[in-house]
């Protein structure tokens, strides 16, 4: 999940669905991986300050309607 703040992202994951923030690589930006320790699923935040691709998304003038 992409989002501009991980760390909201990360306590709402942790509160709402109990997981706990599991050890992640030293990527270059910042973010957590959360699940439980040895089961799956997990959800990878990624912070980023860029608005991906989506129904929000501005559309420019090379937009399909």
């Amino acid at each position: 999940l992409v989002t501009a703040d991980a760390e909201r992202s990360k306590d709402f994951y942790c509160r709402v669905l109990g997981f706990q923030v599991l050890p992640r690589p030293a990527f270059s930006t910042g973010g957590y991986w959360l699940g439980t320790p040895g089961i799956f699923p997990q959800i990878h935040i990624i912070q980023s300050d860029v608005v991906p691709p989506g129904p929000i998304a501005a559309q420019g003038s090379l937009a399909r309607s």
